[in-house]
């Protein structure tokens, strides 16, 4: 376990990458349900904000250099590792003003041996489709949870295996950007209620399990 505009990725993901590797499409999905999570849980004032469209559905994604930054270079991480069939879960895992988790939303990559390249135009558009209704139906879960308190903050947990975060942790582009090992009470909830967004299993392009822990 881990933690640790435009410029919402997009020198990383270009336009053109996506169509062609379904774990970039898996990234830019994560990189918009994060920000939409930040919205909806409303940590930060909506201001930070700007309405845009992914995937054809209207998201808010943030326009904060520094909330930015650290979401991409997450996101630089987690792409390490889905090309290295590394990376077993993301979660956003939302803090008290006292550093205790009291919610946390948790992507859950249930099969990572089965990504490939889209084959057709169909199947890329299916994995759009699908990701569009995990977008709206987390509008719809989101509105179901209990209010979180002021001052929250989030942290971005990621688990994979000790030996690929050490060769990632390596690489040139993240020597500046040090990932550490949390502990349990870091990022996990002491009783947790938890609550299904979505299971998309679409084979060959995107297998993962969506969910929200929260305190009861």
């Amino acid at each position: 376990m881990l933690e640790s505009d435009q410029r919402t990725c997009d020198n990383m993901f270009p336009h053109e990458s996506l169509k062609l590797e379904s774990h970039n499409i898996l990234l830019e999905v994560i990189e918009v349900v994060v920000h939409n999570i930040l919205f909806m849980r409303k940590l930060y004032p909506e201001g930070v904000f700007k309405l845009m469209k992914k995937f054809e559905v209207p998201v808010h994604i943030s326009q904060h250099p520094e909330i930015n930054a650290y979401i991409c270079q997450c996101l630089k991480t987690m792409k390490c590792l889905l090309e290295a069939k590394k990376l077993g879960q993301v979660s956003v895992v939302i803090l008290n003003r006292d550093s205790v988790p009291i919610e946390k939303f948790v992507i859950l990559l249930q099969s990572r041996s089965d990504l490939c390249n889209p084959k057709s135009d169909a199947a890329i558009n299916k994995a759009y489709s699908v990701l569009r209704s995990l977008i709206m139906r987390m509008s719809t879960t989101v509105a179901s949870l209990k209010r979180l308190p002021e001052n929250c903050t989030f942290i971005i947990e990621v688990r994979t295996t000790e030996s690929a975060m050490i060769e990632v942790q390596q690489t040139e582009m993240q020597q500046d950007f040090p990932w550490v090992e949390a502990e349990t009470k870091e990022v996990s909830l002491s009783n947790p209620n938890i609550v299904p967004i979505k299971n998309i299993n679409e084979t060959g392009i995107i297998h993962m399990e969506v969910f929200v822990e929260q305190n009861v």
